[in-house]
């Protein structure tokens, strides 16, 4: 079962009962956003798939071992990348190509003259940007949450918000979703909402899914990747009660978001998270990102 009850002190302070889907247990949520861009892969001629992340990156890592079981060749651009990670090390081993290319180019990866470079210099391969942050990633992402669910709230990390986009439409906006950043003064929703635009075809329809979105903005700790002290006690508190391992760059900041919710007066929570209410937490994985340095800022978005 993927679904596992947390016995945790701040969620019982609270009178909340708080659930956890592990993603982490069957490849994060990675796997779900790859699916259909690897059976689109699969569906060309090269049968290649071509993506970017950093050295310590969940992204590419789940893209090399999902290429390699499909069958689909895999090329990473990689952000930097002069010093090769144990994350890099193991993409070459599941057959990846690595291309590491400088920061500068690195930041020509939406524009559609470079990607058309890309295409013609590794054999026409699908290419799927940073995160699997795509329609066919975010259609994958609807198979995370049942649309007949019932929770008080559901709360997943952002990074792309591609995960969040897939659950909003698989529930048709219904859910109660909490959408926890991890970048510091970046709006989720434009990107989110383009996606969901390109998938049901009707832009009121997609911003309609996410009216209903809470967004914490303020769970960052100063920045993508950064951890400050509150985060690492809580992090450390929350796996010595429940014994489920968080990721540095999401879910343990998702953790300590919740628990300073609970911590409110219950008048002031949100209203999903009052005495007598389930919660449903998305494990979103990526525990191999914990290998990368103590800033973190070579992991990349999920």
């Amino acid at each position: 079962m993927l679904d596992e009850r947390a016995t945790w002190g701040p969620a019982e302070d609270a009178g909340v009962e708080v659930t956890v889907r592990r993603l982490d247990r069957v490849g994060g949520n990675k796997g779900f956003k790859l699916a259909l861009n690897v059976e689109r892969a699969l569906a060309l001629p090269s049968r290649a798939l071509l993506t970017f992340g950093g050295p310590w990156s969940n992204h590419l890592h789940a893209t090399a071992v999902a290429g390699k079981a499909a069958g689909v060749r895999t090329v990473g651009i990689v952000r930097g990348g002069e010093v090769e990670t144990v994350t890099m090390r193991e993409c070459r081993e599941a057959g990846m190509e690595l291309v590491p290319v400088s920061r500068a180019e690195y930041a020509e990866r939406g524009e559609e003259a470079y990607l058309a470079g890309l295409r013609d210099r590794f054999g026409r391969p699908w290419v799927v940007p940073e995160g699997g942050a795509n329609v066919l990633g975010l259609q994958g992402c609807q198979g995370i949450l049942r649309a007949d669910e019932a929770w008080d709230a559901v709360v997943v990390a952002a990074g792309t918000g591609t995960t969040l986009g897939g659950m909003a439409l698989r529930t048709g906006g219904a859910a109660p979703l909490v959408a926890v950043s991890a970048l510091k003064g970046v709006d989720h929703r434009p990107a989110v909402e383009r996606l969901l635009h390109w998938s049901v075809g009707d832009a009121e329809w997609a911003a309609e899914m996410l009216d209903g979105v809470t967004w914490w903005t303020d769970a960052h700790a100063g920045g993508f990747g950064k951890l400050d002290e509150r985060v690492r006690a809580d992090w450390a508190e929350w796996e010595g009660q429940t014994q489920i391992p968080l990721d540095r760059v999401y879910t343990a900041k998702l953790i300590s978001r919740l628990k300073t919710e609970l911590e409110r007066p219950e008048s002031e929570r949100h209203l999903g998270m009052r005495r007598g209410c389930r919660i449903l937490v998305i494990h979103t994985g990526g525990l191999q990102g914990n290998r990368s340095d103590g800033g973190g800022g070579g992991v990349t978005l999920a």
